[in-house]
């Protein structure tokens, strides 16, 4: 088992609202039926679902990406010189953040750790810029990548200060929504609605499951303690009754559930490379957009 490269997250969050909102994966905007909850915890969730909004999709888009962004990022870390270069969309997570941050998201903490990750973008994203035009005119070719070397340099002090700062932000976001998603699975099952609430907490473990398995030393990795969660997973999704109109929507949930406690074993058995983890996490992102589809109000 190798190291993962020290890469900002990648996974992209399960949203649910009490609204019919945006639940966005993989860049795309959709929207979904609304599960009745308490006006504070509707408050809160349309404050952070836009935050959820952009950090699944530049976390989607890192994904989708990384065969490119990880070697350059790889090759610059080893001190290479390079002839071209593929770089995260900073400007576009610029641009969304700054869009929201107009008001308060209703987190101070979040507030606080977006207004941090901004100020460092209002530097990465001219940076960013610049080595691009650098390498796609292939100025190198001129000065023997003289200039190439200062960019790098520079590139990789305000990356790394990135990373700490998305990290902190993107986790921030997650946790919040987790509280969020608990209080809202023990107000369905107060209102008899087991099947949605089930769908949450299969959401909430898969999701717990990750964070475990997402560490940067595989080896750390408490694999036993997966495969318990997983266990408790298949055992949820066992329980959901589909009857009726209400079968579609159940069994497509059964059947994804299950394929992805099949990836995460297939994962736990396998050399835990970063190229496994990064299918694993594809699976993962792919599972929640399924999932994101499916109406809650037709669970039960």
């Amino acid at each position: 088992m190798t190291k993962k490269p020290n890469l900002f997250r990648k996974l992209i969050i399960f949203t649910f609202t009490a609204l019919a909102a945006l639940f966005v994966l993989t860049g795309c905007f959709s929207s979904t039926a609304s599960i009745p909850g308490t006006e504070k915890n509707n408050s809160a969730l349309a404050g952070l679902s836009p935050y959820v909004e952009i950090t699944n999709r530049f976390n989607a888009n890192n994904v989708t990406f990384d065969f490119a962004h990880a070697p350059s990022l790889q090759a610059m870390r080893a001190g290479e010189d390079l002839d071209s270069v593929s770089l995260p969309d900073f400007d576009g997570l610029r641009n969304n953040l700054k869009k929201v941050s107009v008001e308060s998201s209703g987190f101070d903490d979040i507030d606080t750790s977006a207004a941090a990750v901004l100020k460092n973008l209002d530097e990465l994203v001219p940076l960013s810029m610049e080595m691009k035009n650098y390498y796609d005119s292939k100025e190198f070719m001129k000065d023997n990548h003289q200039k190439g070397r200062e960019l790098t340099a520079k590139y990789l002090s305000l990356y790394a200060q990135f990373e700490n700062a998305y990290n902190q932000m993107d986790k921030l976001i997650s946790d919040h929504n987790a509280e969020l998603q608990d209080a809202q699975i023990d107000e369905l099952k107060q209102k008899g609605r087991p099947n949605a609430a089930a769908m949450l907490e299969i959401t909430r473990d898969f999701r717990l499951s990750m964070d475990e398995l997402q560490k940067d030393d595989p080896a750390q990795v408490d694999a036993a303690a997966v495969e318990q969660r997983l266990t408790q997973i298949k055992a949820a999704a066992d329980k959901l009754e589909a009857k009726g109109e209400k079968a579609a929507d159940i069994n497509n949930l059964k059947q994804e559930t299950n394929e992805l406690v099949g990836d995460m074993r297939t994962y736990l058995s396998s050399n835990r490379s970063h190229n496994d983890f990064n299918s694993l996490v594809s699976d993962y992102n792919s599972f929640i957009g399924t999932i994101n589809n499916i109406d809650r109000n037709n669970l039960d």
